[in-house]
């Protein structure tokens, strides 16, 4: 039996099967009747005819097989296409909600201050001086001020309302995308608008000022003065715009009772947020120390995310001699700084602030190796000469206290000449951190004298009772008992604060240089009550169990400053002494590398002796 080929195209199957049939018939007749020789030949051309139509059905077969794949792969194509398409839809879709999205974030977030334009007299727009004209005349007067304002918190942006007129149209609405983003500015945005006109009358000029939320501001004058005009109305807008930035702009330039006035006004009648960077302000503007620690508590209740004034607190704190709270409130100020917006401060006051906080954590517990490069940092970052120089004389008093006294001459001859008098300030820090790594206190007393003279001749502005009371009368006492002088110590040092850090632990010392070391340790046990993680008492404490023949009370002592003071190289260098007086000489090698290593430059290397520097290592 023939059977046709399994194309599975059943239409010409059935075309072909009664052919089929018919050459079945017509060969089974000639096989039976072979001697009839018509039917044989007839026979033959049929199965000839058939194997042609054969030849013609897979071809055909063949041609079809090409044109349903080529149909298959242009339906494949429109589908990829099509799927194409959807996706290009959706990334369209997703675009256009996340650009509105973005407009909206953007609205939401807007600070800034914008200035319309003023209304004009018609001679004044014929001279050229239109509504656009004035506005940017305001506005760069506004941009002056500004410049003048040396504050650590963010400024608003001035900016025109020009800025606004994008001209590009949103199809089918007849909305320029200026105007949407005026429109979401006013719904959501917390911008403060300004706007203003100039009249001309029978006294001149009149121009007014509006700063919405705020009563109109009006100046009168000749219309030559109309540059004085501006200007004027410009402080106006400025005082209204951002109170707290003017009051720092009238403090900045002497007039400190206006500067008072305006922001003890913001401090009552403001916002909480403008209130707690009132409250900032006055505080670094009041005389009394504890009236300004009071007004920097009452701001940052108000708002504890502003790192400015953790800062502040920090340095008042410090300058009372509360070491322990000084070093709270910077910790506090390095976590605000660390963040997206650093606390409220501007981008170049924050890059400042970071350094200059790390430096003073870094000297609080003892590694004066981190603080002078952060103050090495600070001072190439400074804004100006003045603040790079304070930056550089406190960098060399800590590469001092880590026993490297090569650059301390330099900050001793470092003067400042603003009236801010940190320059006697730090000469006499510099000759504090000489005498008390080199103990050499020959001097001291009739240099630290010589430089308190000089600040005190500077004004009240420019020397402060209260922070040298603090930060140089207690060592002054102790370079006092160091030379013999033990009355005028003692009274001096029973003249500082008793709430103060420096002040517990050199009436300690003082003690101590007198012979009385029950009295010098009572002293040094409050001072370590009053900052327990400061080091500094802790190891004055520890040389003082030597002195009295308790090295394993040294020890105890030397741990605990270690634990909060693991970079200062004077806490591992008495446990070393603790550890060589009790014999441990591995412990007490091991600690004297690890001095050497903190303070690289000291001079002489502090190093085991006796019977543990027999175990030495060559070279040691």
């Amino acid at each position: 039996m023939i059977e046709g080929p399994s194309s599975g195209d059943d239409a010409a199957q059935e075309a072909g099967a009664p052919v089929l049939a018919a050459a079945q018939i017509a060969l089974g007749l000639g096989l039976r009747g072979s001697g009839d020789r018509e039917i044989a030949k007839r026979a033959s051309e049929l199965l000839v005819k058939q194997s042609q139509m054969l030849d013609l059905q897979m071809e055909d077969m063949h041609e079809q097989r090409q044109l349903q794949i080529s149909h298959l792969r242009l339906r494949r194509w429109i589908s990829w296409f099509s799927l194409g398409l959807r996706g290009l839809t959706v990334l369209v879709g997703v675009g256009l909600v996340a650009t509105f999205g973005l407009l909206l974030w953007q609205a939401s977030n807007a600070r800034g201050v914008v200035i319309a334009p003023f209304s004009a007299p018609p001679d004044l727009v014929a001279r050229g001086l239109s509504g656009e004209v004035l506005a940017n005349r305001l506005l760069d007067e506004l941009a002056a001020l500004q410049s003048q304002t040396d504050s650590a918190r963010a400024a608003n942006t001035f900016r025109s309302a020009l800025d606004d007129e994008i001209k590009v149209e949103i199809p089918q609405t007849g909305v320029s995308l200026g105007e949407l983003l005026q429109v979401l500015r006013k719904w959501l945005g917390h911008e403060t608008r300004i706007s203003g006109d100039v009249v001309k009358g029978p006294a001149g000029l009149t121009v007014t000022s509006r700063v919405n939320g705020s009563p109109a501001v009006t100046v009168t004058g000749d219309e030559a003065a109309l540059g004085d005009l501006i200007r004027t109305a410009a402080a106006a807008v400025y005082a209204q715009a951002q109170p707290y930035r003017y009051g720092v702009y009238l403090a900045r330039n002497g007039r400190t009772d206006e500067a008072s006035d305006v922001l003890d006004t913001l401090s009552r009648r403001g916002p909480p947020t403008e209130r707690a960077w009132a409250y900032i302000g006055l505080g670094s503007l009041a005389a009394d120390p504890q009236e300004r620690l009071t007004l920097l508590r009452r701001g940052l209740a108000l708002n504890p995310r502003l790192a400015p004034g953790w800062t502040a607190l920090a340095e008042e704190e410090g300058n009372l001699g509360h070491d322990e709270a000084a070093l709270a409130a910077l910790r506090k100020a390095g976590d605000l700084l660390a963040l997206r917006g650093a606390g409220g401060t501007s981008p170049v006051a924050a890059a400042q602030g970071r350094l200059r906080v790390e430096a003073a954590q870094a000297e609080a517990v003892g590694d004066f190796a981190r603080a002078s490069r952060a103050w090495s940092d600070a001072a190439l970052q400074a804004g100006n000469r003045a603040i790079s120089a304070e930056a550089g004389a406190r960098e060399a008093i800590d590469l001092a206290f880590n026993h490297d006294l090569a650059e301390l001459d330099d900050a001793k001859r470092w003067d400042l000449a603003d009236p801010t008098a940190y320059g006697p300030l730090l000469r006499a820090k510099a000759e504090i951190a000489r005498a008390t790594v080199t103990d050499d206190w020959a001097g001291t007393v009739t240099a630290l004298e010589a430089i308190e003279r000089t600040a005190q001749g500077r004004g009240p502005d420019a020397y402060s009772p209260s922070i040298w009371a603090t930060q140089v009368h207690p060592w002054r006492a102790y370079a006092l008992a160091r030379s013999g002088r033990l009355a005028e110590a003692r009274a001096l040092a029973a003249a500082t604060p008793g709430d103060c850090y420096p002040c517990l632990r050199a009436r300690g010392l003082v003690e101590a240089a007198g012979g009385d070391r029950r009295a010098a340790q009572v002293w040094l046990d409050r001072a370590i009550s009053s900052a327990p993680s400061l080091p500094f008492a802790y190891v004055e404490r520890a040389r003082l169990a030597l002195l009295s023949g308790d090295p394993r009370q040294a020890t105890t002592l030397a741990k605990r400053a270690r634990e909060v003071a693991p970079r200062w190289a004077d806490a591992a260098a008495v446990s070393a002494e603790a550890h060589q007086r009790l014999g441990r000489c591995a412990d007490a090698r091991r600690d004297f590398a690890t001095a050497t290593a903190l303070a690289p430059n000291w001079r002489p290397r502090p190093r085991a002796t006796g019977a543990c520097a027999e175990a030495s290592p060559p070279g040691r």
